[in-house]
């Protein structure tokens, strides 16, 4: 009698999780493939003058590459658990309708929150937010922001109106 095995993270004592080894590995992985996504998504630029959605869906499946090791990592690495607390009818209404939401900027990675719930809800393709100028400098992660149309902003009342 097998049992199916899945790779997972969570089976690693959190003191091996710790050494310095893993991070680095993990940074090295994110930031290399951010920049191979990163430079494929400027090669396709040269499709945007003339079919624009074919340039979005591109860009959307190679998101998805980049945006899913934060999400597994997220949830497989550093073992996040995020509840959900409303009514039954709002919970099934998500993916289907479009909606706002603000986030209260309570701690440094809210914004992953947003993603982990849209990818669990399946509208990870149609989320949209607002980083600040400096995201755009960060290798890999701000170049595909760029590539995914999202508004940065510059923190200055005047400019950003």
């Amino acid at each position: 009698f097998l049992q199916e095995t899945r790779m997972s993270l969570k089976n690693i004592p959190l003191y091996v999780k710790r050494l310095p080894v893993f991070a680095v590995l993990l940074v090295y992985i994110f930031v290399s493939s951010g920049l191979c996504i990163s430079f494929l998504c400027l090669l396709l630029l040269v499709i945007w003058p003339y079919n624009k959605t074919l340039y979005r869906r591109i860009v959307i499946k190679l998101a998805y590459c980049l945006l899913g090791q934060m999400i597994w990592t997220s949830i497989d690495w550093a073992d996040i658990q995020i509840t959900l607390y409303g009514d039954d009818e709002v919970y099934h209404m998500f993916g289907k309708e479009s909606c706002l939401i603000s986030l209260s900027h309570r701690g440094e990675f809210d914004w992953m929150i947003g993603f982990i719930v849209s990818a669990s809800f399946g509208f990870l393709e149609t989320i949209k937010s607002t980083p600040k100028k400096s995201v755009l400098f960060v290798p890999g992660f701000g170049q595909l922001l760029w590539s995914l149309e999202f508004p940065f902003l510059n923190r200055n009342w005047q400019k950003d109106e």
